[in-house]
């Protein structure tokens, strides 16, 4: 069921047992714990914490206890946060609810032109509840969308469409997909910036993602930063290391020197003058796509402009604010490296000078030392 959310645990919150109600509860919790129950509890009096606990088992093979960040499935109660996204397109214009499912859904047939978005969140649609008899291998939404829509528009209707009540998980996958194609992203994309970043949901994920445990998003979008560039820049050292001839390596082996020796004193400094300028390139494009991490719900530039923006409706001026900051950023690591660049070329051009014009440019200076020394020494 797309709509059935499993919270992506992050770092976990600290254990509170507060004041005399909250180790009464505490201890009944935990009596009750030895006759089975599971659960991550907190109970709230006004604005303070009284208790925020674990009790019992995570998974009872593993004999995983239950802690403060366990992942727990809210199953069908999460169908609201579905017609919450169906609701938030309808207040932008991008959908009706009296829309027919195939004003948004490619190949829906002629005995479910009827169904409406409004039948399926009222599941009055005349769908089953479910896929007949589903396998491991059977699509989900989130694996195959088109095949799952396909799946479930092919079922044969139980009642015709706004006939009668009939609970269908089926409907809201069907929803799942319309918000995708109205939306014009992934469903837990939109979810995941326009329901639960708004509502302060920030370990809030769906059935079938990757949960990265005790990671922070910092960390999530760092990851994802360096494994997509990781290809560029290794193929950026790669090739400033091809780029040094050969017979230098040669002539180093002759003198005996070790393979450590080599690249520190022959092939690096060589390499990096080539390997500088587009290593400087990813770096800015770097800074750049750094703004894509905002979908993670990190709070970076891009992200806090969104929230600022959609609070005061101030678009144009926070975007532009925005835009000058990165603007800034490339420049001034732009600036840093063109420098470095400057200073490597500076000391490639001083190692090209002749050695007896070396010596007659440093012959001066020290005749002169010798006169300025005295002649006890």
């Amino acid at each position: 069921m797309p709509g059935g959310l499993l919270p992506a645990a992050g770092p976990q919150p600290e254990v509170v047992v507060t004041g005399e109600l909250g180790a009464r509860l505490d201890g009944w919790l935990t009596r009750l714990s030895a006759w089975g129950f599971s659960g991550t509890v907190m109970v709230e009096r006004g604005k303070e914490v009284l208790l925020h606990k674990g009790y019992g088992l995570a998974d009872r093979e593993r004999g995983t206890p239950v802690s403060t960040a366990t992942a727990w499935p809210f199953s069908s109660i999460s169908k609201q946060f579905t017609a919450a996204a169906i609701l938030q397109l309808e207040a932008a214009g991008k959908l009706k609810l009296e829309d027919s499912i195939a004003d948004h859904l490619d190949g829906v047939p002629e005995d479910k032109y009827g169904i409406t978005l409004r039948m399926l969140l009222g599941h009055t649609s005349g769908l089953p509840i479910a896929l007949p008899q589903p396998t491991p291998d059977s699509p989900t939404l989130i694996g195959d969308r088109r095949a799952t829509v396909a799946a479930i528009l092919a079922l044969p209707l139980q009642s015709a469409p706004g006939a009668q009540f009939s609970y269908s998980n089926l409907g809201y996958a069907l929803l799942a997909a319309v918000v995708e194609s109205a939306a014009d992203d992934i469903f837990r994309g939109y979810l995941g910036e326009h329901v639960f970043q708004p509502a302060a949901m920030t370990s809030a994920g769906l059935f079938g993602e990757l949960l990265v445990r005790d990671v922070s998003l910092l960390w999530r979008a760092i990851m994802a930063l360096t494994i997509g560039y990781s290809a560029f820049i290794a193929e950026v050292f790669r090739a400033g290391i091809q780029a040094v001839e050969k017979g230098q390596i040669e002539a180093a082996k002759a003198l005996g020197l070790t393979r450590v020796q080599r690249f520190r004193l022959i092939v690096f400094p060589q390499a990096i003058r080539t390997i500088l300028p587009p290593l400087g390139n990813d770096f800015v494009a770097m800074v750049k796509d750094s703004s894509l991490v905002s979908v993670l719900g990190v709070a970076d530039i891009t992200q806090m402009g969104k929230v600022y923006a959609a609070g005061t409706f101030r678009f144009f001026e926070t975007y532009s604010i925005v835009a000058y900051i990165y603007l800034l950023l490339t420049i001034s690591l732009s600036l840093a490296l063109r420098g470095l660049e400057a200073r490597l070329r500076r000391q490639h051009a001083d190692d090209q000078i002749p050695l007896p014009q070396r010596a007659s440019s440093a012959l001066p200076r020290v005749v002169a030392y010798s006169r300025n020394r005295s002649p006890g020494h």
